[in-house]
């Protein structure tokens, strides 16, 4: 009983219908946070401590990032045209 179970439950999960994983109605919908998160810790390749803010958005704005410890504190959108590597890890490079 228990493995038929399991084999149910495996069916449900499969993931061969294409056009079930290619569209998810609620990645349609956007959405964003109701108040700000700050985290802090040890930057993975760096090894550098990092402490870092999200913030809510407002609709249409997309994912960006901002880096307060810099002059200027330079913004960057987190879009695939600004992406210049993928070496473990992604670089986003804001053309000029």
């Amino acid at each position: 009983m228990e493995a038929e179970d399991a084999k149910t439950r495996s069916s449900k999960c499969d993931l061969a219908n294409p056009a079930r994983v290619l569209f998810n109605p609620s990645v349609l919908n956007q959405q964003t946070l109701n108040r700000a998160a700050s985290f802090a810790g040890v930057g993975l390749h760096s090894g550098n401590r990092v402490n870092m803010t999200i913030l809510p958005a407002s609709a249409n704005s997309g994912v960006r990032f901002r880096r307060v410890d810099l002059d200027g504190k330079p913004e960057i959108e987190a879009r695939v045209e600004n992406v210049v590597e993928t070496n473990r890890s992604t670089t986003l490079v804001k053309a000029t």
